[in-house]
């Protein structure tokens, strides 16, 4: 989507910024609306916010050449490709098989950390949302912006 390619690593940082900055911004206001007002302005937030998402994703124009040919192989044969690929290159293969680790064992954090700030810190609602908010604030993406 970036037309000139010196502008990518640009777009790239902006893009990681962008994305770290909701993971703090974002659960810290969480907290605060539903220790407020409740959980139902919470999902209805969540939900206007989508508008901006789809209003940015409306607003992108495309060229021909962005797009490129769609392939004419069936689905299967282009995952078992891309997995070949994969298993070829060691680099790939570790660096997929910590995301899926950390996917798979890692994330389940999330799910108990309400029940961790309700009875264990006992900080209700606003702390859940500044636990939430630290969790990106330790982000690994932090560390490196890349160049702005």
């Amino acid at each position: 989507m970036v037309e000139d390619r010196a502008d990518l690593p640009n777009a790239i940082a902006l893009n990681s910024t962008i994305f770290n900055l909701a993971r703090v911004v974002g659960p810290a206001i969480g907290g605060a609306v539903l220790a407020l007002v409740g959980p139902a302005w919470c999902f209805g937030l969540t939900g206007l916010s989508f508008l901006a998402v789809l209003f940015a994703l409306g607003s992108m124009r495309f060229t021909a050449q962005m797009a490129g040919a769609p392939r004419a192989e069936p689905l299967v044969r282009q995952v078992v490709e891309g997995l070949r690929y994969v298993r070829g290159h060691n680099n790939i293969l570790i660096i997929i098989a910590l995301s899926g680790v950390s996917s798979l064992f890692g994330m389940s954090y999330a799910v108990l950390m309400p029940g961790f700030a309700a009875d264990v810190l006992k900080v209700g609602e606003t702390g859940l949302g500044f636990l939430n908010a630290a969790v990106g604030t330790g982000s690994p993406a932090n560390s490196d912006r890349g160049a702005l």
